[in-house]
């Protein structure tokens, strides 16, 4: 018994785990073969890279009566690595017909399902590995997440039903903004962020969902605006024939400055709606009932509606986009003084996109954001008289993110801000850059 390995130089747009595993798992070939028969040849040729030349031997062995496991890998193989994705397809879907188990065919037929395009038949391919203990679990989330418009869930990370997650971010803020009322310091800082999150959700895929989150902001100088919040959410997940709703609570608390700020209790309601080739179309309704905890801040008690579409674009050559409208109405208590009045209550349209990109370990994110705000009643002051605010905002971010390894990511990012308001005092200009890295667990 003669054993050959074949091994080749990749070009696949993988993660390096996947075309690693990828690599020793398929290109090993076995059989009793003489060393001047097509079959050994063949395997010469592959190691060369001459695939093509490889292929028509392989095709002659198989023509001639053998049909065995190993050589619909070689053949399977061959054509994939000469971008024949249909035919490499058809061989290692008759594999995964022949052997469902076996954890390397389902890889192989779920990344060149990928290739032409089938993005349904593959995620959920993914996610059978991503759920199984073995060596393709971690390249399988990682293809599972590239493809999906929404998280990994969380019953398919090592088997468990949490999630934990940590994020910390040094940053520069070239002019921090006040958070009550979203006005200019016209002061500049530097900041670290942290945020930690876990969630949990039943062994059944459409089934409850529990999570939460505790963010916190620190200025160097600033240290007016610094921020606590602990957010804790609660969500039932109803699938029907005609896609995915869900219905969920929220209870969010915080505060600035070290001081009582404010909580809120929210009601949502999501739909989403995936379509065969992996495209979605998300709708999502929120209404939010805001309380102060410091009559410093009264004028922002009220209620809050939101109305949000997403429709998002998957291609097999590593991109996604998403057009997102949103609308949102408040209604709050606003300030009145002696002599002045401000107004926090707003009605806001925005329209926001992004595009991102994956590549092996590189993510890169590219969003562009509008947003249109027309509060409710006019401002009054002493000396400036009445001045009806409306502002137009343009945000421009790009984010990068590199996978370190499975649990963690360095990541950076830039992102510039123009507010234009009928009220000079709102107009600011605001440029922040960020480093920060980030654990998943």
């Amino acid at each position: 018994m003669i054993k050959i390995t074949a091994s080749y130089k990749s070009y696949d747009k993988t993660s390096l785990l996947s075309l690693f595993l990828y690599t020793i798992l398929l290109l090993s070939i076995s059989g009793n073969v003489s060393a001047k028969d097509n079959y050994s040849e063949a395997t010469a040729l592959f190691e060369k890279q001459n695939y093509q030349a490889a292929l028509n031997l392989f095709l002659a062995e198989e023509k001639n009566g053998k049909s065995n496991k190993s050589l619909r890998y070689n053949i399977a193989v061959c054509y994939y690595r000469l971008d024949q994705w249909q035919q490499a397809n058809y061989y290692f879907g008759i594999l995964h017909q022949q052997y469902p188990s076996d954890d390397a065919v389902i890889y192989s037929y779920a990344i060149t399902q990928k290739k032409i395009g089938h993005l349904s038949q593959a995620k959920d391919l993914f996610l059978t590995l991503a759920q199984s203990s073995n060596s393709f679990s971690a390249a399988a989330k990682i293809q599972y997440q590239q493809l999906s418009s929404t998280p990994l869930p969380s019953y398919a990370i090592e088997n468990s039903n949490w999630v934990n997650s940590a994020n910390i971010t040094m940053g520069s803020d070239n002019n921090v903004i006040n958070p009550s009322d979203i006005s200019a310091s016209e002061r500049s800082d530097t900041f670290i962020e942290t945020l930690l999150s876990s969630s949990w959700t039943s062994n059944q895929k459409n089934d409850w969902l529990i999570d939460g989150l505790a963010y916190f902001s620190r200025y160097t100088d600033v240290n007016d605006y610094d921020i606590n919040l602990i957010n804790i959410g609660i969500k039932k997940q109803l699938p029907s024939n005609y896609g995915e709703w869900s219905i969920g609570s929220r209870v969010e608390s915080s505060q600035l400055s070290g001081d009582n700020y404010l909580r809120s209790f929210m009601i949502n309601t999501r739909f989403n709606y995936e379509r065969e080739n992996g495209n979605s179309w998300n709708l999502t309704y929120r209404s939010k009932f805001i309380h102060d905890l410091n009559t410093n801040y009264r004028q922002l008690a009220g209620k809050s509606q939101l109305f949000q579409s997403d429709y998002t674009i998957l291609t097999n050559k590593g991109w996604r986009w998403r057009l997102r409208y949103q609308w949102t109405y408040d209604n709050r208590n606003d300030l009145t003084t002696s002599d002045e009045f401000y107004s926090y209550s707003a009605a806001r349209h925005a329209i926001d996109s992004y595009w991102l990109y994956s590549k092996n370990k590189s993510t890169y994110t590219f969003k562009l954001n509008y947003r249109h705000s027309n509060y409710n009643d006019d401002h009054i002051f002493n000396d400036l008289g009445i001045i009806h605010r409306k502002d137009n905002r343009l945000t421009l971010s790009m984010r990068y993110a590199w996978k370190l390894s499975n649990n963690l990511e360095f990541n950076t990012e830039y992102s510039y801000s123009d507010n234009r308001s009928s009220i000079k005092q709102y107009e600011y200009d605001r440029t922040i850059i960020m480093l920060g890295i980030s654990w998943l667990n």
